[in-house]
């Protein structure tokens, strides 16, 4: 499957476009001659095990010494989770790479088809927004973890603990990101330095790991909604007579790529008499209603490759999710566990965290609603209007579409917000828990 670039390409090929620069993935058919890309596929695994590596050692930094102390545990946690979610997603991307460019193929049809569309110009300013804010943000993150979080003051105390934790002789000297290394000391100047330079420039993989990341469902389900918005919006003409912004009668031929004709062009001649005919305009009402009934099958199609696509790290991204809100709450509601400085930090990140995984979740309910806001374009639609053999098709759609259909992992886990206040009440409970736990000893 070769990668196209065209006038009207789609956000995500663009942000994809970075991802291949950075070596992230390796689009297919990206260059004209055959060596480039077979030495960019080799350029980008490698670049993707320097990130396996890397978030690797932070995790086994993690795990094996920041767990020794409650506070610096809670303190490595947030950047731990969300570069392991980040790096995770990146790989899983790079190697469902040919199914995810046959979902933005589909959204950027839409581009294409219907350009001059109030509706697809006023989703694409939205696209631009949250893409925008999202890379705005990623940059705010690399900025406070790489260029001020190592240079915060410490207090002696907070040293000797760093010093007991990780057995390094010059604790003052942080990197952006803990990591573990056999066999040296990455407080030295000598390491330390090198070790700087290259987390500062691993940091600007992780902004375009982060802007995936955090564009995946979002992004993913604004680009399903203009094909739904669109959908609608012919639907509420049904039993009615169409006309084009000219103001000419036409008989739409295919909805999803916007192609219509003039009706006088069809009745010349000796059809004339047939231009009025309500033999016609039923059998034109009943094939419009095929059109919008297969448009739609081919959304809930789209919508099932979606969620084949994002179900695997959707249990991932949750079960990560759930420890750190646990995590948070821990470290912000137990008084002079963290001292000020860093406390105000964390609350600065977990906003942040929080204020990325509420995004989810109403893209969650935002998707489940796709059905329902068809359906309710069809009711309020004037089909009452419509030749009998259409109108016995109407019950039917109606019965179909009336419940939410949200993205899960057969069945479990939806993503709702009744299940993101189910975890923020398991996330209280684990945290009285901890509290309890920690008084008594």
């Amino acid at each position: 499957m070769a990668y196209n670039i065209g006038r009207d390409e789609h956000t995500w090929k663009s942000i994809l476009k970075v991802a291949h620069i950075m070596g992230l993935i390796s689009l297919p058919a990206f260059y004209k001659e055959p060596w480039k890309n077979v030495a960019h596929s080799y350029y980008s695994t490698g670049v993707n095990m320097l990130m396996l590596i890397s978030t690797m050692s932070l995790l086994v930094n993690t795990l094996f010494y920041s767990i020794r102390d409650v506070a610096e545990l809670c303190e490595r946690s947030i950047e731990t989770v969300l570069l392991l979610i980040y790096t995770c997603e990146s790989v899983y991307l790079k190697l469902n790479l040919t199914k995810f460019l046959r979902i933005v193929d589909f959204f950027e049809a839409v581009c294409i088809y219907h350009t001059k569309n109030q509706v697809v110009v006023a989703y694409k300013r939205k696209e631009n927004l949250l893409v925008k804010l999202m890379f705005v943000t990623m940059i705010l993150v690399y900025l406070g973890i790489g260029l001020i979080a190592p240079f915060l003051p410490r207090s002696q105390s907070q040293l000797l603990t760093m010093q007991r934790i990780y057995k390094w002789k010059n604790p003052h000297n942080t990197l952006p990101i803990y990591m573990y290394i056999p066999f040296i000391d990455i407080t030295e100047m000598r390491y330390y330095v090198p070790l700087y330079i290259m987390q500062m420039c691993l940091g600007l993989l992780i902004i375009v790991q982060g802007n995936i990341t955090l564009n995946l469902m979002p992004l993913t389900t604004i680009s399903l909604q203009v094909h739904y918005d669109l959908l609608n919006d012919y639907t509420k003409i049904i039993g009615t007579v169409h006309y084009n912004p000219s103001g000419q009668r036409v008989f739409h031929m295919n909805v999803r790529r916007g192609v219509y004709v003039e009706v006088e062009s069809l009745f010349r001649g000796k059809r004339r008499k047939e231009l009025n005919s309500i033999r016609v305009y039923q059998e034109y009402e009943y094939y419009f209603m095929k059109q919008l009934i297969q448009y739609h099958q081919e959304l809930r199609l789209m919508r099932r490759k979606i969620d084949s696509y994002m179900k695997i790290t959707w249990v991932f991204r949750t079960g990560l999710i759930g420890l750190l809100l646990c995590a948070c709450m821990y470290a912000l509601l137990t008084p002079g566990l963290l001292p000020t400085i860093i406390y105000y930090k964390f609350i600065l990140e977990s906003v942040g965290f929080l204020m990325a995984a509420l995004f989810v979740f109403l893209s969650g309910e935002l998707l489940a609603s796709f059905n329902l806001t068809w359906r309710s374009a069809l009711y309020n639609s004037p089909w009452y209007k419509c030749s009998n053999k259409t109108k016995k098709v109407i019950p039917l759609l109606l019965l179909l579409n009336q419940t939410h259909d949200y993205h899960s992992l057969n069945g479990l886990i939806p993503c709702s917000h009744e299940y993101m206040v189910r975890m923020i009440k398991m996330a209280y409970s684990v945290f009285n828990l901890l509290r309890v736990r920690r008084l008594n000893t």
